[in-house]
């Protein structure tokens, strides 16, 4: 008798537990996680870095200059712009200060575009 009720709560406490699991994530895909502020920021400067003439040179704000060095926002469906400015030399090794701006798409990252508020350097 103890071991059929024995026997009866196992099966009852397996039941329950299996029961319980989360079964919503197995239904619907899970969503990536956005990404924060600092790692966009690191992307941009990444972009910006690999168009410059003398990407060595490149000196971009610190993350405690202003609140306003960089300026991230979303851009559509994930997608994110972010604004910032670097100095780095030009062509003829002046260093010159430059606006930029970088817009990240998607989680593959497939419409990248980079924008200068001025000339090239």
């Amino acid at each position: 008798m103890h071991v059929r009720l024995l026997g009866i709560a196992v099966v009852l406490t397996v039941l329950l537990l299996t029961g319980c699991s989360d079964s919503s994530s197995r239904s619907t895909p899970a969503q990536p996680p956005k990404p924060d502020r600092i790692d966009l920021i690191r992307y941009g400067q990444t972009v910006v870095t690999q168009v410059l003439k003398s990407p060595s040179s490149a000196d971009f704000p610190s993350w405690g200059y202003k609140d306003d060095a960089y300026d991230v926002s979303e851009f559509g469906k994930d997608a994110y712009m972010i604004k910032g400015w670097v100095e780095a030399q030009n062509a003829f090794g002046a260093t010159l200060r430059e606006k930029w701006t970088v817009v990240r798409g998607g989680p593959q990252i497939l419409d990248s575009r980079l924008r200068w508020a001025g000339p090239a350097i």
